[in-house]
């Protein structure tokens, strides 16, 4: 679920998982061709996404994950492209 905090003026996800957990993201918004989802836990990032545009009908989304050095490591990347209408 995302939505818009007012009083934050930034951006906030959530995402429900099957063992009953919820993880809070945060994002100032799109920032250039990124919007950036963060997950951070007592100051320290644990977790993000990242969506990028890459033209009008592409972009990729990028998850890294955080080590205790604030290390990032990539997991995961998606390249999306929007499909012609059939």
């Amino acid at each position: 679920m995302w939505r818009y905090d007012a009083a934050g003026k930034g951006f906030e996800n959530y995402v429900f998982d099957d063992a009953s957990g919820i993880r809070r993201y945060t994002s100032p918004g799109w920032v250039g061709g990124r919007l950036t989802w963060t997950l951070a836990s007592k100051g320290r990032q644990l977790d993000r996404f990242v969506f990028e545009r890459k033209g009008s009908t592409h972009y990729a989304v990028a998850y890294s994950r955080f080590t205790g050095k604030q290390t990032g490591v990539a997991v995961d990347t998606l390249q999306c492209e929007r499909q012609p209408a059939a």
